[in-house]
């Protein structure tokens, strides 16, 4: 099991690259219908809007940072940045901790 302070730095990685591709994405979040663990309602695709869905989402923001997105690297990528939970039991404490991650962006940049 991943432990919380390793979640918080992955959601920091996670946040900061979503920083890169726009810096108001925290005030594009609807907190009240994130949720990690659906392909609907998560982080990536409530900011990445002009990409058809989740992995066409998660391949463009890994070919900005990194230049490549394959299956396995892509999945490797997706849990480091907190973009999903290494188990399924921690995605509330992902959930939590993405609302904290954006409550406190936004009052940065108000």
């Amino acid at each position: 099991m991943v432990q919380a302070v390793e979640y918080m730095d992955r959601v920091a990685k996670g946040a900061s690259v979503l920083t890169e591709f726009d810096k108001d994405w925290p005030r594009r979040v609807n907190l009240k219908r994130l949720n990690i663990d659906s392909i609907e309602a998560c982080v990536v695709v409530q900011v990445v809007t002009d990409c058809d869905g989740f992995n066409e989402a998660i391949e463009w923001l890994a070919l900005q940072e990194r230049g490549w997105a394959t299956t396995s690297e892509g999945e490797e990528w997706i849990e480091a940045h907190g973009f999903d939970a290494a188990a399924p039991t921690d995605v509330p404490l992902l959930n939590q901790l993405w609302r904290s991650r954006i409550r406190a962006l936004r009052e940065h940049f108000l």
